[in-house]
């Protein structure tokens, strides 16, 4: 009987309370249910300067890497997105490949990072007259094709094939030539911090031997001045390239090439100095500008666009285009003397 009542008073009580239940799953689907969109808006600048450690010279100015900030497709960011004339929202199957998941595309920008960073040591200690020498190369699958026989994934790490140790790309190119067209290796690798074994069948395109991965090169060097750039858990992609790769030769060398200016920017940065396009380049132009940044650097690909947004939003900013690390440094040092 008792527990008859109690089963009764417990349903009266939901009866009586159903509106308040029904909004609480409401807002907690609505808190954690993601949609197929993504949100851009401005964002910021970082220091390049701040995140290095070592024996560096001293800058009056600042280098700084800007970013778009990133916020996922819940339904309150998008509400607010539909208000907010600077957030934009984007379908997500626009910004990754055909079957590409975000998380496959978040590991590609983790992997982009670690190439930035790679590239910009390596240019800005040969520029600041630095010898430089590798201490280890990694190679990182950053996509698979459609012919690809294989268990490999976006982000694996590759430490052997064959039972052989993988230093560098050439390792890689060696063995898969040495076996024949159909062929299975076996590939030692990285995942998630843990070591697995994979497989991928020899194919052939283009009358070559491929097994249908692309790969990114990424070298750890050993230096003298040692200097490190320490970077978050949070943080991925390319476009920090080019300022990284200022601020580092700026901390080598004893002129200063911010002259005392807050100096932002953007782009991706080869081994040969070459200044590679970037995405949002409205969003880190309008970032620079609430920092209070006199000079913002884009990318050749990316200038026309910042020179508009510039001009509908009236920013008070200097705008350098970017086409190789010497040409930068030419402009930087061109502003400074007609700045005096």
């Amino acid at each position: 009987m008792k527990m008859k009542n109690k089963i009764n008073n417990t349903l009266k009580y939901f009866k009586e309370n159903i509106v308040f239940f029904i909004t609480l799953i409401v807002i907690i689907i609505a808190f954690n249910v993601n949609l197929p969109y993504s949100i851009y808006s401005p964002g910021g600048v970082i220091n390049v300067g701040n995140r290095l450690e070592g024996e560096i010279y001293q800058s009056q100015g600042n280098l700084n890497l800007t970013y778009v900030t990133f916020l996922e497709g819940k339904i309150p960011n998008l509400l607010l997105a539909l208000f907010l004339p600077e957030w934009d929202i984007v379908k997500n199957s626009d910004v990754t490949f055909e079957e590409e998941t975000l998380e496959e595309l978040n590991l590609k920008d983790r992997i982009h990072l670690y190439e930035s960073i790679s590239n910009a040591t390596y240019l800005a200690y040969k520029k600041a007259g630095y010898n430089i020498e590798i201490a280890n190369e990694s190679i990182y699958i950053i996509n698979t094709t459609d012919y690809a026989d294989t268990n490999l994934k976006i982000g694996d790490k590759i430490l052997s094939v064959d039972e052989k140790t993988i230093h560098n790309f050439d390792d890689l190119l060696n063995i898969i030539n040495s076996h024949e067209i159909n062929d299975k290796i076996k590939l030692n690798i990285i995942r998630n911090s843990k070591e697995l074994e994979c497989y991928a069948v020899i194919k052939e395109d283009n009358f070559e031997k491929k097994i249908g991965i692309g790969i990114s090169k990424i070298n750890e060097y050993k230096l003298d001045p040692n200097i490190q750039y320490n970077y978050k858990n949070n943080e991925s992609g390319a476009s920090g390239g080019l300022m990284l790769s200022l601020a580092l030769y700026n901390a080598l060398i004893e002129e200063d090439i911010t002259k005392g200016k807050n100096i932002s920017g953007t782009g991706t940065i080869s081994e040969d100095g070459t200044v590679g396009e970037i995405s949002g380049v409205k969003y880190k132009l309008s970032g620079a500008v609430k920092n209070n940044s006199d000079i913002f650097i884009a990318p050749r690909a990316n200038y026309e666009e910042a020179l508009k947004e510039k001009d509908k939003n009236n920013y008070k900013i200097d705008i350098i285009v970017a086409d190789t690390f010497d040409q930068v440094l030419e402009e930087l040092q061109k502003y400074s003397q007609s700045s005096h």
